[in-house]
């Protein structure tokens, strides 16, 4: 792969990897032994022990899609505005699918859907010092080129179902990460309004009715929005309140 032309540090140090159990333990041991130019991005042709939210398996066919890691040493963020990091790599997605001509949205906390089906998702796993950040690894998995998947995955799509034709993977690291930094710049900034705005206007089934199960109970909910601390909102009986991801179980494909 040739490297980054259109980014300031994005990608500047590139890791191009056959085979890789994950992009993300790979920036771990990085980490682990030196400090990595921030901006290292680690790419995996074949990934096979990929992660998702959960713990859950990230199952990629082998050259067909992005399975990529950066390494960011964003120590000006705060432990509690953490989530900011999510959004700006869930913004950076979507705007990246609009350029191709896919539209998308969030799935709260951290995947990205066409539809009702998923295109990718992020890992993001924070180090921190005090009472701010130190290292981040943000792992995305996006689905560009794979048209068959394992069965274990309930509603996968690929950037190529959607389009109808097969697209170039060095364009689409190229592009995704133009995006990301743009939006990491844009975070560095300080410009969280902006960052809340471009979150909150793509959330998937925002404003809609869905089922939430709380407390060993099962309830009608309006997806109100996100906080800032990356807590879903949720209307229950007349009643807002917020909640993470721990608390709640949402059946997002049922209302």
């Amino acid at each position: 792969m040739k490297p980054i032309n259109n980014t300031l540090f994005l990608g500047k140090v590139l890791i191009e990897l056959d085979d890789s159990p994950s992009t993300n333990m790979y920036a771990h041991e990085l980490l682990s032994k030196n400090r990595p130019i921030e901006g290292t991005a680690i790419i995996a042709h074949n990934q096979y022990q990929g992660k998702g939210q959960y713990g859950k398996k990230w199952i990629s066919e082998s050259g067909k899609n992005l399975t990529l890691s950066v390494i960011l040493y964003p120590d000006f963020l705060k432990i509690e505005d953490q989530f900011y990091l999510n959004k700006l790599v869930c913004i950076a997605l979507v705007e990246f699918l609009a350029s191709l001509g896919v539209e998308s949205k969030i799935k709260w906390p951290n995947d990205i859907y066409h539809e009702n089906l998923k295109l990718g998702g992020v890992l993001i796993e924070n180090s921190v010092s005090l009472q701010y950040l130190s290292s981040s690894i943000l792992g995305i998995g996006l689905n560009i080129n794979q048209l068959e998947f394992d069965s274990e995955l309930t509603n996968p799509i690929s950037v190529a179902t959607v389009l109808g034709k097969e697209l170039d993977l060095e364009m689409c690291v190229n592009n995704f990460l133009a995006a990301l930094e743009k939006w990491y710049l844009i975070l560095k900034n300080g410009d969280y309004q902006m960052l809340d705005s471009g979150f909150n206007k793509n959330l998937y089934r925002a404003g809609e009715s869905i089922l939430v199960d709380l407390q060993g109970k099962t309830h009608e909910a309006i997806f109100t929005g996100v906080e800032r601390t990356g807590k879903i909102k949720l209307e229950i009986d007349d009643h807002i309140d917020s909640y993470t991801n721990h608390e709640i179980e949402i059946h997002w494909l049922k209302s």
